[in-house]
Parts: C-alpha cells; sequence; structure tokens
C-alpha cells in the first residue's frame, strides 16, 4: 500500500542535493558477528530524527521499541539475556549526521543490532547494510531494499506506481462512483504515488477526470484545482500529501461548497483529528494494519496498546511508535529462532527464513510478511487494508466485519468484488 510514503515528498524538500552513498567499508568483519553480546545482555541502539522541521512525526519509533523490549526484559529476556537500549541517536534530519550517528551505534557504541530507525533521509542505510548490521525500522524510504539485514516494519520494498486494487479502486467501487482523481507534490515520491493510484483506477475502469501532481510542498492556495475539479464533476480525490495539503483540500473543498469524497494517505492520528476535526469529517483512510479501533482483533494489538498506556500514558498513540513495537518484535522473534548461539549473520537468515509474520496478528494473517521476498518485491499474499472513516471525534472502521477488519484482494485481479 501507499499510505504513509507521501512522508517521504517533505524530505525531498529538506535537501537540495542528497549525500552521495554512504561508504560500503570492508563488511561486518569476524569481530562484528558477535558484537555486543554478553552472555546476559544484548546491546542495540536507534536512530530517528529526534530533531528538525519533522521531528515531532519520527522521535517515537524508539519509544514503541524500548515498550516491547522492556515487556520482554520483564519476562526474563532472550535465552538469559536482556536487551539493552544504550543509546537513541538523533540524525537532526541531516543526511550527513545520518551516516555518521549510524556509524558511531556500530563503532563507538557497538551495538549488535539498530532497533528503531525513522528519519525521513535514511542515507546511512547502504552502510548498514553492507556492514550487515541487523537494522530494523519504519519503512518510508528506498534505502531499506535490497540488502538482507534491513527490514522494515511492512517489508523493505517499495513500489509506488504498481497498481492494484487496494486501498482507492475498491474505495471508489464501495461509494458507487466513476469519476475519480488524484492530487499530488510536485516531488518523486508525491507523484510516484499519484502515478500509482492513477494505474489503480485505469485498471478497474475508473474515469480519471482530474489529475495534478505539480503542487509545491508548502503551497497554501489550490483555487486553479479547485475550479477544475468543479469543472469535471469529480467524486473521489485521492491526495499522495501531508497532513497540511490534505487539510487545505478540505478547506478548500469546504469553502467551494463542492461534494467531493476524499481519501487521505495521512492523518490517521487521534492527534490530527482533534485539531482538524471539523475538516476531516467524512474522510476516508485505509490501513494495512489493524486499526487501534479494531484491537480486539489482534492480541498483538491490544499488548502494544496495553504496553504504550503504561509506559507513556499521556503520549497519543501514533503508527510511528507502532511501527518501533514491530521492529522490535521482528528482533526478538528472531533472537528466538537462533537461541544461545548467537551471531549477526544468524539473526538476519532466521529472519529471513520466516514466511508468514504477522507480529501477533496486527498485520493480517491473509497477508502476512514473506521475508524470502520482502526484501526486493512484494509478497506474494493477497492486498489487505482496513477501512476508517471520520464520523464525529473518531475514526470508524468500514467495510469489514467485527472479527476481521480487512478486506484482501488478489494484486493480480481484474476484477472488484462487492
Amino acid at each position: 500500500m501507499r499510505s504513509k510514503l507521501v512522508a517521504l515528498a517533505a524530505s525531498a524538500m529538506l535537501v537540495t542535493t542528497a549525500c552521495g552513498n554512504a561508504t560500503a567499508g570492508s563488511g561486518g568483519g569476524a569481530g562484528r558477528e558477535t558484537q555486543g553480546i554478553t552472555n546476559t545482555e544484548i546491546k542495540v541502539g536507534s536512530l530517528a530524527a529526534i530533531t528538525g522541521p519533522l521531528g515531532n512525526q519520527y522521535a517515537p519509533v524508539a519509544d514503541g521499541a524500548e515498550a516491547y523490549i522492556d515487556m520482554i526484559n520483564a519476562e526474563g529476556g532472550v535465552d538469559g539475556r536482556k536487551i539493552d537500549m544504550v543509546a537513541k541517536l538523533d540524525d537532526a534530519t541531516n543526511p550527513s549526521r545520518d551516516i555518521s550517528q549510524a556509524e558511531a551505534l556500530n563503532d563507538q557504541y557497538k551495538v549488535f543490532a539498530v532497533v528503531g530507525v525513522a528519519t525521513p533521509l535514511f542515507l546511512a542505510g547502504p552502510y548498514l547494510g553492507a556492514q550487515g548490521v541487523p537494522t530494523f525500522g519504519w519503512n518510508v524510504n528506498p534505502e531499506w531494499a535490497g540488502p538482507p539485514s534491513l527490514f522494515g516494519e511492512k517489508g523493505s520494498y517499495i513500489d509506488f506506481t504498481d497498481p492494484g486494487p487496494l486501498p482507492v479502486a475498491y474505495l471508489a467501487k464501495k461509494l458507487h462512483v466513476t469519476k475519480v482523481g488524484t492530487l499530488a507534490y510536485n516531488v518523486a515520491q508525491s507523484q510516484q504515488c499519484a502515478v500509482g493510484d492513477a494505474n489503480s483506477y485505469k485498471k478497474y475502469g475508473f474515469d480519471l477526470v482530474f489529475q495534478d501532481t505539480s503542487l509545491p510542498f508548502g503551497t497554501t492556495n489550490i483555487d486553479a484545482d479547485i475550479e477544475r475539479m468543479k469543472q469535471s464533476g469529480v467524486q473521489l480525490i485521492a491526495t499522495c500529501m501531508d497532513d497540511t495539503g490534505n487539510v487545505l483540500l478540505a478547506q478548500s473543498i469546504k469553502e467551494a461548497g463542492l461534494h467531493i469524497y476524499q481519501y487521505w494517505p495521512n492523518g490517521y492520528d487521534q492527534a490530527t483529528l482533534s485539531q482538524y476535526g471539523s475538516l476531516m469529517q467524512g474522510v476516508y483512510f485505509a490501513q494495512d494494519f489493524t486499526p487501534f479501533e479494531a484491537a480486539a482483533t489482534s492480541p498483538g494489538m491490544q499488548q502494544f496498546l496495553a504496553q504504550m498506556h503504561l509506559h507513556f500514558p499521556s503520549d497519543p498513540i501514533s503508527e510511528v511508535e507502532l511501527a518501533g513495537w514491530i521492529n522490535a518484535d521482528l528482533f526478538v522473534t528472531g533472537l528466538k529462532a537462533v537461541g544461545q548461539d548467537l551471531t549477526r549473520s544468524k539473526l538476519v537468515a532466521a529472519i529471513n527464513s520466516i514466511t508468514n509474520f504477522t507480529a501477533n496478528g496486527i498485520w493480517p494473517a491473509q497477508g502476512p510478511i514473506d521475508w524470502q521476498f520482502a526484501h526486493t518485491t512484494r509478497s506474494p499474499g493477497p492486498d489487505c487494508a482496513a477501512f476508517l472513516q471520520v464520523r464525529g471525534k473518531a475514526f470508524v472502521p468500514v467495510y469489514g466485519t467485527p472479527t476481521d477488519p480487512f478486506i484482501c484482494i488478489n494484486h493480480f485481479a481484474t476484477t472488484l468484488p462487492d
């Protein structure tokens, strides 16, 4: 799914010229294989954009990872070893610092693994991959794909443009609309997201009557687009923008007196709803994980919410915290599979043999992550999404059932189910 990935659009505007690839180095070496391991401890670190223009979105990844680690440590750890988060480093939303902080985790703090990465500029990916450092993070960056030691929470492969039935084509059918549109920023990742939505619409026979992928990031006026929407008769707009752009669209539609369904890939969090609730009424979202509102269907989600409320009772729950939790879950699953004779290579091999990872039901059982595929292509299972709509002060699950919030469709299906 393309949801949440357009956070990359914002990152593209933060630097005008990205750094070159990180130095590959000479690989992990024999000494690195057991770095950070003792008979009683496994040292890990995290790396996030804690400060910088987007820090509030990325910083909480370590909270989710630590909550899971604390739960495991309270149960006695793994094979007699406690997991110790020895460093939580900040790349300050700077690509050069992202690389240097990853080097610091490996060389200075001598961690066994990096558990909890969230940054809009993951230029450290090539370095960590070349060094064979088991690395777990929020996959909103193309650098996750490829290296076998890099593990995104939803898999490590992203293809914005691949047409599938979910979420936008299926949503259009459920809303009984025929005229559809897309709106995106003029940066590559946002434009690719819009291409993917357009491809999905066209594949399933919807009339793409409106498309604009030229909006500057941070624009404050879309009056020209609103006029085009009015003239086109578009009934559903799927955006590939961040919360700021989505709110601008909703405000402009409301002021123009138009009645257009909206699908947002971002904004599924209570803080956003509390701030912009009057503009978000009726907006649709889709998640590839069990929604917080459907936690009763997922033991893993129930654990996550309970532990987050225990450790951070005053903080709103966010998707990036969930990503950190899933990262730690996968890390511990790999540790348990390896056993006492632990090395980096054995951990990576153990995880890459997992074919049905669901994080204890957070991911749908019908479409689990298959790590034999997930570094370089999509998993072979169906596409799955849990849909929600804003109603009043809540995100309300729609289209699924009380016992299963997910809609799952064969990725290559030529028709859409009712």
